[in-house]
């Protein structure tokens, strides 16, 4: 069977999606890592565990939203349970099972956190894209999800993201794909939200799992 080469502007788009999602994804470990102390593995599951009810989760169901293996998170939770973001504790029913939980530093943390990681979402990303560009980023990457078997969870509502109260934008500042404003301080709307967490979800099961520095992936948000 013949091969089907992609064409020059496919493989224009292509190269530029790889060498984006690697750069992008150093670029924010490292300022998330400046601003917090956090990395993006760290960040990520303590979004996961913000995110789910009562702050707690199996390890399986953690290790089944990231698209980790299992020994990699165990170390991960590890170290994030010396540094006091979560805990483990029995699981009640299944006396051989454990569920992870967040703790009040680990809720404090990812508060702290989540507003300059937006804002460099927003600035890195969403600032550079109009209304338009933004939903067909989104669309484009929602169309590879499904071509990999996912399926994007439902954004939060603004009431429910962490640190979600952040500066308002600079009066006259042109208006972006991000929400109601640009200012890079501001939230993310819902849709600019979805499409970020699409971008990086496609990224991460195209690629594999980063590693906490720079390869490719996150969630963000």
């Amino acid at each position: 069977m013949a091969v089907q080469w992609l064409t020059a502007d496919e493989q224009r788009a292509w190269r530029a999606y790889l060498r984006a999602g690697t750069l992008l994804t150093a670029r924010l470990n490292r300022e998330l890592q400046a601003d917090s102390g956090l990395s993006l593995a760290e960040y990520e599951v303590l979004v996961q565990l913000s995110e789910a009810p009562e702050g707690k989760l199996r390890p399986f169901q953690l290790g089944q939203a990231l698209d980790w293996e299992q020994s990699r998170l165990s170390h991960l939770l590890t170290r994030m349970a010396r540094r006091g973001f979560v805990a483990r504790q029995d699981c009640p029913g299944d006396r051989r099972g454990a569920e992870v939980v967040l703790t009040g530093p680990g809720r404090a943390a990812i508060e702290a956190a989540a507003p300059g990681h937006v804002a460099a979402v927003r600035r890195l990303v969403f600032d550079q894209l109009d209304s338009a560009e933004a939903t067909a980023f989104g669309q484009a990457f929602e169309a590879i999800l499904a071509a990999l078997g996912q399926q994007l969870p439902p954004p939060l509502s603004a009431a429910a993201q962490p640190g979600r109260q952040l500066p308002r934008p600079r009066p006259g500042q042109r208006e972006r794909a991000g929400s109601q404003g640009s200012g890079s301080g501001a939230p993310l709307s819902n849709a600019s939200a979805r499409a970020a967490r699409s971008c990086f979800l496609a990224a991460r099961m195209s690629f594999g799992s980063y590693r906490g520095s720079p390869s490719i992936n996150i969630s963000v948000l």
